[in-house]
């Protein structure tokens, strides 16, 4: 249905299935947009795809949105399932409420669930819930999608975006190039890169970049792979003026990582940096250029308090700390001539090892070992830095040989900021791929632990190293997001009531750590996001340790530990 140039109408009630074009027209370019149109209560499936939801190719055929209202437009209560494109295009200064978009971008890509553009927008995005923005990368130069459930484009300003639930799009929300918007008491749950993404790659309207003035509030961001909820990335500077972050609520059940910036330097280098919680909250990121001490006011990292995620399964695949210039010792790697120094190290409860820097970046490399596809680790180790504020990057990767590589085996490197005094670490991580130690048949070295971006003049000693297999942390914690898409309150059942019965008994609310009763409660367009608790973890200093392999009870609450809980 095509109503350009339409003025004060309503599209109420209807059913529209399997258009080549897009459904409802209010918007093309050079032409005039339909203005005060209502689009309610309609039910709109297979926009610009054929019928198969398994094939769903239709194109060559121009494809916008399944629904585009055009401007000033009231876009409620509308159901939309398998569009070929963007689902929701939002014009300026319209409202779209309590729209549930399912099977987004199908056969294009770079699109998003519900789409919105232009300066002094002023529009509101409320209550809608997003499911499943596939993308593709037919006729792309990179084999990656960019799928977004809530996507603010091109110098988006004045959207309020708010009480949406997204889940199993690339990005939940993607702010690109666009200043002063609010994001508020959303629930993104389970995206596949990044449940928050900032990217800025213009300076159009403003030198500095265009990215600025944001307000990200009341949020709750939800992984279910160990990556970052949020991502923010500039071509131009250190993004610090992005956003202001409080009362957000930060998953912590499969990584400790919650955030990572990228940008350009003065001299054009990329540089990466990932936080912690912790690192997060301090810096002052968090609070767009306020002083350090008011970061990331009231946010909340929601780790489990009773019960851990994990068990140690196997013992230190890393035992060493001897120097040696085999496979089976610590080195150094730096682009200079000179090599890197390292030495032997006397630190307080064990022998260390001491890598300074030579000429260029260098990078302390551990012994090799072997590493199997999907199984998780736990990785801990004590750290000290020559300097406070000096930041090393760690990865796990492959160590080389053959043709093989030293491509990333667990994903975005972690990095730490060290404070010149002696701390511990750890996080967890699941790797992608198997490599076995001096492997005949693939020639692989084995993989390896890298302590890289040690800068000339700096040093970085390592004491005790724990790398441990652990438990399958999908098994022992089941996460769900249970969302009504619905216009009035519902009844739900525990997901797992015919497949796993004996999970329902164990889940609680991840806001609250409560015991869910089933069915459960929830009201229109309302989400909760819900995980299992395994009784058997029990782990009662909250250390990540379950009590039964926790040799240290009663560590004290903020420090990481060694795999025998220790710290």
């Amino acid at each position: 249905m095509d109503f350009l140039a339409s003025r004060e109408f309503t599209i109420s009630n209807s059913e529209i299935s399997d258009t080549r074009l897009d459904a409802l027209s209010g918007t093309q370019h050079w032409k005039t947009s339909a203005t005060n149109a209502v689009v309610r209560d309609n039910l709109i499936v297979g926009s610009g795809t054929n019928s198969s939801p398994t094939d769903p190719e239709r194109l060559p055929a121009p494809a916008l949105a399944s629904l585009h209202a055009g401007t000033y437009a009231t876009v409620r209560g509308n159901t939309l399932v398998r569009s070929a494109y963007t689902g929701i295009r939002a014009d300026k200064g319209s409202v779209v409420s309590g729209n549930h978009v399912v099977d987004s971008c199908l056969v294009l890509d770079d699109g998003g669930g519900i789409y919105v553009q232009e300066t002094d927008n002023d529009g509101i995005i409320e209550n809608n819930v997003v499911q499943n923005v596939i993308g593709r990368t037919d006729g792309k130069p990179r084999a990656s999608t960019q799928a977004v459930g809530i996507y603010l484009d091109d110098l988006t300003s004045g959207v309020t975006v708010r009480q949406n639930t997204v889940s199993n799009a690339d990005n939940g929300i993607q702010v690109h190039n666009a200043f002063n918007n609010v994001i508020e008491n959303n629930t993104l749950f389970g995206n596949r890169v990044n449940q928050l993404w900032f990217q800025e790659n213009w300076n159009r309207l403003n030198p500095a970049g265009d990215i600025y003035g944001n307000e990200i509030r009341g949020n709750l961001f939800v992984p279910t792979t160990p990556v970052p909820a949020l991502y923010q990335l500039s071509e131009f500077s250190f993004p610090s003026r992005f956003a202001t972050y409080a009362g957000n609520l930060y998953s912590g059940l499969l990584t400790s990582v919650v955030a990572m910036n990228s940008w350009k330097d003065a001299a054009g280098e990329w540089q990466n940096v990932s936080y912690t919680y912790p690192q997060w909250e301090s810096s002052v990121l968090g609070s767009t250029g306020v002083a350090a001490a008011l970061a990331a006011t009231d946010n909340t990292y929601i780790a489990p308090k009773a019960y851990a995620q994990y068990r140690v399964t196997g013992t230190n695949i890393i035992p060493t700390l001897v120097i040696d210039t085999g496979p089976d010792g610590w080195k150094t790697w730096t682009s200079a001539t000179a090599p890197a120094p390292l030495s032997s190290a006397s630190c307080p409860n064990a022998p260390c090892i001491r890598a300074a820097a030579g000429a260029a970046d260098s990078i302390l490399i551990s012994p090799n070992f072997s590493t199997t596809k999907d199984q998780w680790y736990r990785l801990s180790f004590d750290l000290r830095t020559s300097a406070a504020g000096q930041k090393v990057d760690i990865v796990i990767r492959r160590g080389g040989g053959g043709q093989n590589g030293f491509s990333s085996l667990m994903g975005s490197p972690i990095s730490v900021t060290g404070d010149g005094q002696w701390k511990r670490h750890a996080f967890i991580f699941k790797a992608n791929n198997t490599v076995v130690k001096n492997n005949p048949a693939t020639l692989d070295n084995g993989a390896r632990v890298d302590f890289g971006g040690i800068k000339p003049g700096q040093a970085v000693e390592i004491g005790r190293l724990d790398l441990v297999p652990i438990s399958s942390v999908e098994e022992s914690t089941q996460i769900r997001l249970i969302s009504n898409p619905e216009s009035s309150a519902q009844y739900i059942e525990c997901p797992d009531a015919e497949l796993a019965p004996a999970n329902c008994s164990k889940y609680v609310d991840l806001r609250t750590e409560q015991p869910i009763s089933w069915p459960a409660t929830l009201l229109a367009h309302e989400s909760i996001v819900v995980f299992t608790q395994e009784r058997s973890l029990l782990d009662s200093d909250q250390d990540g340790i379950p009590d039964s392999q926790d040799s240290c009870g009663g560590t004290t609450a903020g420090l990481a530990v060694n795999a025998s809980g220790c710290p």
